[in-house]
């Protein structure tokens, strides 16, 4: 039997993989490819092993009901799954992070197969010179680099780092669609703008500030002055007033332009 078929017998056993739980492509493809190299499983048996033990830790962790609970509980099953193998500590860091990047990237590939279900036959639209596409951003947001000082900063301004990429990647990306629930919309947003403008969570624009590179004094005096406003409108106006989206827009296109 080949490695294919091994690891597709063992994805067989966990079947509703296939269906309310995330899709098998995102368990197989991180694994496979950057995972087995840090890891050193250069050993077809002693990979399949391991491929089974980490389908075990995780079967019941990646449900997309809730996405900050399956960011969190993913994370937490591959740690373990890490540890329960054995693998040098010194990579961990870098798998859980470059996992976590591919988390985000499939939510965000959920939400443009949703758009492209409800509007086949149709080219994805271009945005304005003065906008960016919320799908694109959502992109850009979930790739951006861990960095120890980008955590340490948001800490020192009262911002929970994961917990504001998760919900941004997904609060962007959710934007091209017709939402659900309360957050329903009759017109779908593919304004990056306008979602910065309206979002109402002061911590979610300090942290799009933060690794976008906004000037730190400026995200410092932010956090200050909002905590004497008593609602999330004032407060979300404070930083603003600081960091407008124009700021944003320029930080993008800078990173855009050193990109290519």
């Amino acid at each position: 039997m080949n490695i294919n078929s091994a690891i597709e017998k063992i994805l067989q056993k966990y079947n509703e993989y296939t269906d309310i739980v995330i899709g098998l492509a995102f368990v197989r493809d991180p694994f496979m490819g950057d995972f087995r190299e840090l890891a050193n499983l250069h050993n077809d048996a002693a990979f399949v092993k391991a491929f089974d033990v980490f389908m075990t830790v995780a079967h019941d962790t990646f449900r997309w009901n809730n996405y900050l609970e399956a960011r969190t509980t993913a994370e937490q099953s591959l740690r373990l799954f890490y540890e329960q193998q054995q693998y040098p500590k010194d990579k961990l860091d870098v798998v859980v992070s470059a996992f976590v990047v591919s988390f985000f990237n499939q939510n965000i590939d959920e939400r443009q197969y949703e758009w492209e279900d409800a509007h086949p036959d149709t080219e994805y639209p271009d945005s304005p010179a003065d906008d960016i596409d919320n799908l694109y951003f959502a992109r850009v947001l979930s790739v951006i680099p861990r960095k120890a000082e980008n955590e340490a900063f948001c800490e020192s301004i009262g911002v929970r780092y994961h917990y504001e990429q998760l919900h941004m990647c997904v609060w962007f990306a959710g934007q091209i669609t017709n939402g659900a629930g309360e957050y329903s919309r009759d017109e779908i947003n593919y304004s990056a703008r306008t979602t910065y403008n309206r979002l109402l969570n002061p911590y979610s624009l300090l942290w799009i500030g933060v690794v976008m590179g906004a000037d730190r004094a400026k995200l410092q005096s932010a956090a200050k002055e909002m905590n004497s406003k008593k609602n999330n409108a004032e407060k979300c106006g404070v930083v603003r007033k600081y960091v407008p989206f124009d700021t944003i827009l320029g930080l993008y296109q800078k990173m855009m332009a050193a990109e290519e």
